[in-house]
């Protein structure tokens, strides 16, 4: 975005949900092990790395077998949801990268200024900014409360003169 308009964009087909579906998908190919959801948020915000850690850390969660069908509780390391989430944030540098190299130079110099913003409940990752800082060799900045970011977003949009032209209207037709 500059002067007030969308220069580039890029649409990315995963984000969030797909990376928590990754870890679903690896918990039950690799340990049996179904979960929902809301557990497979709860690894990625609690053991999710964006590069391999020295130490592991671990947490409790609780599934069901997929050969019993029974609840069982099972210690998950960060190196499992490493290991379930790598893929996807191969992808995003990858998109990363390209975007920054179809970047019009003009902006290349304020981006490399300013760095680069990253938002969404899947920045809160651990080292995701440095994962990005290294293959881009450019600063990352997460703003606090990320997962809230693009409602804070609309809000300003809606409430604030100035930014009301950036507002899409839907206008209904009624055709007869």
């Amino acid at each position: 975005i500059s002067l007030g308009g969308l220069v580039l964009s890029d649409l990315l087909h995963f984000g969030g949900k797909r990376i928590d579906e990754s870890i679903i998908s690896h918990l039950k190919r690799n340990f049996s092990l179904v979960i929902g959801q809301k557990t497979a948020m709860y690894l990625k915000e609690t053991l999710g790395c964006a590069l391999p850690e020295k130490e592991e850390t671990f947490a409790s969660i609780v599934g069901r077998d997929v050969v019993s069908g029974l609840p069982i509780e099972m210690d998950i390391s960060s190196t499992v949801i490493y290991e379930a989430i790598k893929d996807n944030l191969a992808s995003i540098c990858n998109s990363i990268k390209m975007i920054l190299e179809k970047t019009p130079p003009e902006l290349a110099r304020d981006i490399i200024h300013s760095g680069i913003y990253i938002t969404g409940g899947s920045s809160k990752i651990r080292r995701m900014d440095e994962l990005f800082a290294n293959i881009t060799n450019i600063r990352v900045n997460t703003c606090e409360l990320p997962e809230e970011s693009a409602v804070r977003g609309l809000n300003k949009i809606v409430s604030d003169e100035k930014f009301r032209k950036l507002a899409f209207s839907m206008k209904t037709r009624i055709y007869k």
